[in-house]
């Protein structure tokens, strides 16, 4: 069986709220991978997210820039039981607005390695490449994108070539550091590497962030084992 990437839903604050993301797992079923990701504003004291009990951090990625400050990482769990009940109860220091968007991987045979990469774009331009990994045909490839700005609406027109659009949240206010966020898949018929690829908004934000994290076809054998995690940062 395939890997897939599988939206689940997804839930965009605008306003202070309680630090929590209740995921919808209608249609998990055991063994399915699901992952969250999310992204918040303000993190001027860098107290943010703590792993939830039961999860795993993949990724994260951070920048204090001061008010505009964004945060965004990514987290796995494996379902145990077919639609299990789970809320993402994060640790933010205090209330927050948040994005977030989870989605489950099917066609998982037991705990992958995860190879994840991050990049920071201050540019303030209207293109921002993404972080770079390298990937086999059969892998899973998943791009998460994070942009902020205090003085506009904005919104991502465009995700990475050859990628497949999982979701998007755009920001409805310009009163709060509202994120925007866009989570894109690639189930990938050959070898290569997102290096070069970029996501485009219609605004100039300040700043941008993204997680690019593969689940590789070639999966472990035998019993679970734990985790193993490569990583690279780029800039």
């Amino acid at each position: 069986m395939p890997l897939a990437a599988v939206f689940q839903n997804s839930e965009h604050a605008d306003s202070y709220d309680d630090a929590s993301f209740v995921l919808d797992t209608t249609g998990v079923v055991i063994g399915d991978l699901m992952v969250v990701v999310l992204g918040t504003s303000e993190n001027s004291s860098g107290d943010v997210a703590l792993t939830p009990t039961g999860w795993t951090q993949a990724e994260n990625v951070n920048w204090d820039a001061g008010a505009s400050n964004s945060y965004l990482g990514v987290w796995w769990k494996l379902a145990l039981a077919d639609a299990p009940s789970e809320t993402f109860t994060f640790t933010a220091g205090r209330s927050i607005p948040h994005t977030g968007v989870f989605f489950k991987v099917t066609g998982v045979k037991s705990v992958p390695p995860l190879a994840a990469s991050t990049a920071i774009d201050g540019d303030n331009d209207q293109t921002h490449g993404i972080a770079n990994v390298a990937y086999l045909a059969g892998d899973l490839v998943v791009a998460a994108y994070i942009s902020s700005h205090f003085s506009v609406i904005q919104d991502i027109t465009a995700g990475p070539t050859g990628f497949t659009q999982l979701a998007k949240l755009k920001n409805s206010t310009i009163n709060v550091m509202s994120k925007n966020m866009a989570v894109y898949s690639l189930a990938a018929v050959s070898g290569g590497s997102t290096s070069g690829l970029t996501v485009t908004t219609d605004q100039f934000p300040r700043d941008t962030r993204s997680i690019v994290f593969l689940i590789p076809k070639a999966l472990p054998s035998g019993g679970g084992g734990g985790m193993g995690l490569g990583f690279g940062i780029g800039f």
